[in-house]
């Protein structure tokens, strides 16, 4: 599976977890019996494990972030005139080193990936409100 296809299969796999996890959430506030079991979470996290599994080879997680400061400078995001003086590219290098710091490879980097932005989604979502 190519990994556009594979990232798009393995968000589909987190949003349903999410989806899965805030159904028994509200069931569990309505004094309900839960929608999904335990058995349901183990095979979609087999699920995830497989696609994480058939990614071809990648960077080591230190060539990674050596790739993204050189890239960071190459598109002069770290320039004055860029947006936000410069910083985003300060910015972007410093999540980068606490992914390298955290050891996240593609798949945790994913799935972390994955989250944080559901839940940027959601706070923007909730701020307009």
């Amino acid at each position: 599976m190519e990994n556009f296809k594979k990232r798009c299969v393995l968000e589909a796999l987190i949003a349903e977890r999410e989806g899965m996890i805030a159904e028994n959430k509200q069931r569990e506030y309505l004094q309900q019996a839960m929608a999904y079991g335990d058995n349901s979470f183990f095979i979609l996290a087999d699920n995830i494990r497989t696609i994480c599994k058939e990614a071809p080879g990648r960077m080591t997680i230190e060539s990674r972030h050596e790739l993204f400061q050189r890239r960071l400078k190459e598109l002069g995001l770290f320039d004055k005139d860029s947006d936000y003086d410069g910083l985003v590219g300060k910015w972007v290098e410093e999540l980068s080193a606490v992914f390298r710091d955290q050891g996240h490879s593609g798949c945790s980097a994913d799935i972390t990936l994955a989250v944080f932005n559901q839940l940027m989604k959601e706070w923007e979502a909730h701020d307009e409100d």
